[in-house]
């Protein structure tokens, strides 16, 4: 029963699959079929003709008949200009500008936003959505429209940062077809066409080089230092400043401290607060890490702040602080009322993003260790809770409270992401580290929890159909894992290498191999781009993310560990392509971080550079590696079940996918995200797709010359009908290989990718 019902289902879908565009729709050329409501005819700057939406957004779109198919699902296509930069958002929707989808997802009509900026100079690229069936069945043609909105709320502060204030996006031509893939038409002009190149191999430094890129990052690393210590409440005479009332003795030591004014007349529950809500606001308690920083340049020999004094007292200071702004659960920050939660009367700390601030402070804590225990400074006594009114205590008391809190606050501190999670289990170490250093005989009764906390971060707690956040490939699955998650770039590339931290720090085997297996996963969705100068460009796939949609790729990263600890070939090769385009050599590029709301990460992020750098430039190995998708690698196609996530290089043309993309928890929505690359075109689609048997089954689809099979049931197999054009003598199956047959049986979790070559192949 389960064949016959899948042969059908599979004529059903592509019976009609890659029809031209039977409608297009060219601005100036006598298109009357368009309506303007605050949108206007432009021509840009080589005189081509475009429609753009004005501000302000709500009412202002362009409105347009256009004719459909009555039986099949029909298409928009949009032509843009590639390399233009704006921040508005696009969408497609109802006559009335009624966006479609807009109480479930409407990035499922989504044409165009802010990070289309820098796709394509020089040329176009094309954008398609899905319109509503119940809209055309049965009918000729479809009036529709396009609205424009500004940038995403979700990641503004201010009201100004996210309402429409220029004109939209200009929008070239609007085609109809019922085929999922858009091809462009004869008079599509591609504008320029680079043709594939190598990046070729991989020379090490020089000495030379190598020893003056350190000198440049320890200066930037004590420019770094400095701008941190400017900003940290200290003075070599801080005690004469408490006792004279100008400062208030609970901040000493903090960083970014708030609303203490220099005339010395505070009011000191304002400070706190104030205090609170600017570190809540700026990267999650990112003032924290100031600390750490520190202790950067303090253990550096060539650093003009090595074994200083005064830098060990402003890191104990700021651990000092740290313990006073403490919670009374170990947690650092109300969420809901955003205020203070330290001491003298401790409130409950509510966080779920804390991992970031304790493990800083427990790293900071373990570099100094040696010298402040040499210096006495651990016997000291401090004011550890804000009060005049209780006893001070020792530093080492304080710390062995403050570290034994911090894990005490992250063991049961799930986060809401993968990224969250291990952030928050990773931060339980250090705390660790240091408590077995402040107290070593000491039996602290949570090894067994850790042990559990981590084996779930990377996916080994759980059987298969349970929630996970890692697939088991390797692919961790944002924002909410296997229930409602799937392939992201921006935080899934870093996941690599915090699994191989997690792996050191645990000792567990098994989570080694979850690193070892990640680090080979994300870079089957780096793609090339080529320029005419012939330099090297590498991104990572953005467009087919589940959380962030990042059209134009995003830089590959790959961790230190992965190319010198794990000597993974394809970490290694994407620091050597750093270094041969520059992004490592450079000196430029490398310099402090002062401002903007991630600035201490990426602060953080310098000091490491400068600590690891020469040793990955001196011991990165000059094997001639290449990445899956360089210029004249094999062709391939890899499928990630659980993630639903599909890569494809077949030739000079990559194919990257996302099945049942952004689905409903737990249930199987039916659409997809494409995004295809070649020389000539570049194509961005949200697709139906056919699902059986619901977030656990089978999707069929496909997308030009590629036709995907892919079974996410744990114990189920389909048999799967091939389309008639897919069998032949120029088709071949890229995951298993082998000839194509007309009927393929897909196992549990398996997946097969057929690519239709051209006939002279």
């Amino acid at each position: 029963m389960t064949s016959k019902i899948m042969i059908f289902l599979t004529v059903a879908l592509f019976s009609g699959a890659n029809l031209a565009a039977f409608n297009v729709i060219t601005p100036g050329a006598g298109d009357t079929a368009v309506e303007h409501v605050n949108s206007t005819l432009e021509h840009d700057a080589r005189g081509v003709p475009n429609y753009r939406i004005n501000p302000p957004e709500g009412s202002s779109r362009i409105v347009f008949t256009i004719p459909c198919d009555a039986t099949a699902q029909n298409y928009i296509t949009v032509r843009f200009k590639g390399g233009e930069s704006r921040h508005e958002r696009l969408y497609l929707a109802d006559a009335e500008g009624n966006i479609f989808h807009a109480k479930v997802n409407s990035d499922l009509v989504i044409l165009d936003d802010p990070s289309s900026n820098g796709i394509r100079p020089g040329g176009w690229f094309y954008v398609t959505a899905p319109v509503p069936v119940e809209l055309t069945r049965g009918k000729q043609q479809v009036k529709l429209s396009i609205v424009s909105r500004g940038r995403n709320k979700g990641y503004a502060n201010r009201k100004s940062d996210y309402e429409q204030t220029m004109p939209s996006r200009g929008i070239y031509r609007i085609y109809s077809h019922a085929g999922e893939m858009f091809v462009p038409q004869p008079d599509d002009s591609a504008g320029e066409v680079i043709s594939p190149y190598t990046y070729g191999d991989y020379k090490p430094l020089s000495a030379g080089t190598i020893r003056k890129i350190r000198e440049h990052m320890i200066k930037v690393a004590d420019d770094q230092a400095q701008h941190t210590m400017n900003n940290q409440l200290y003075s070599p005479d801080w005690r004469k400043k408490v006792s004279s009332g100008k400062w208030p003795g609970a901040m000493v030591g903090g960083f970014f401290v708030r609303s203490i004014p220099k005339s010395g007349k505070y009011d000191l529950q304002k400070v706190k607060d104030d205090t609170a809500k600017h570190y809540i606001y700026y990267n999650n308690l990112g003032p924290y890490v100031c600390a750490e920083i520190l202790s950067y340049v303090y253990n550096m020999k060539e650093s003009k702040f090595y074994k200083s004094r005064e830098v060990l007292e402003r890191i104990a200071l700021g651990l000092d602080y740290a313990r006073r702004s403490q919670g009374g659960n170990g947690g650092y920050v109300d969420v809901w009322e955003k205020r203070w939660v330290g001491g003298p009367e401790r409130r409950w700390g509510s966080g779920s993003l804390e991992g970031f601030t304790h493990g800083s402070l427990g790293r900071a804590f373990v570099a100094v260790y040696d010298d402040l225990k040499q210096t006495g400074m651990l016997n000291e006594k401090i004011d550890d809770d804000a009060s005049d009114k209780t006893a001070p205590v020792t530093r080492l008391k304080a710390y062995v409270d403050l570290f034994s809190m911090s894990v005490d606050f992250l063991k049961d501190k799930n986060g809401h992401a993968p990224n969250q999670d291990s952030m928050n289990v990773l931060g339980i170490f250090p705390q660790v580290q240091a408590l077995r250093l402040l107290a070593p005989d000491k039996r602290f009764d949570f090894d067994a929890q850790v042990r559990k906390r981590v084996l779930g971060t990377t996916g080994l707690g759980h059987k298969p159909g349970e929630f996970t956040w890692v697939t088991p490939r390797g692919l961790s699955l944002e924002p909410r894992g296997s229930g409602y998650g799937g392939y992201t770039c921006e935080y899934g590339q870093n996941q690599p290498e915090e699994y191989l931290q997690l792996a050191r720090y645990s000792g567990i085997e098994d989570v080694l191999k979850v690193a070892e297996k990640a680090a080979y996963t994300y870079p089957r969705f780096w793609y090339p781009v080529y320029h005419a100068d012939g330099r090297i460009d590498m991104r990572a796939e953005g467009f087919i993310n589940w959380r962030n949609c990042i059209r134009n790729g995003k830089n590959i990263e790959a961790g230190h560990g992965g190319a010198l600890e794990l000597k993974n070939p394809y970490c290694i090769r994407a620091f050597q392509l750093k270094i041969m385009n520059g992004e490592l050599s450079d000196l430029s590029s490398f310099k402090p971080v002062t401002k903007g709301g991630h600035h201490f990460t990426m602060a953080r992020h310098v000091m490491q550079q400068a600590a690891n750098t020469v040793k990955l430039l001196s011991e990165l190995s000059a094997a001639k590696v290449r990445l899956p998708h360089e210029h004249g690698q094999p062709d391939f196609a890899w499928a990630d079940e659980l993630a639903q996530a599909v890569a494809v290089k077949y030739g000079d043309k990559y194919l990257f996918a996302t099945l049942n993309w952004r689905h409903p928890a737990d249930k199987a929505n039916g659409f997809a995200r494409f995004h295809f690359l070649s020389p000539e075109f570049e194509t961005m689609a949200t697709t139906v797709i056919k699902n059986v048997g619901g977030q656990y089954g089978l999707n069929v689809c496909r997308y030009g010359d590629v036709f995907i099979a892919l079974n996410n049931s744990l114990n189920r197999s389909y048999n799967v009908k091939v389309p008639d054009d897919f069998i032949g003598e120029n088709s071949r199956e890229l995951i298993g290989g082998g000839k194509v047959k007309s009927m393929l049986v897909i196992a549990p979790q398996t997946s097969a990718v057929i690519v239709k070559y051209p006939a002279d192949k």
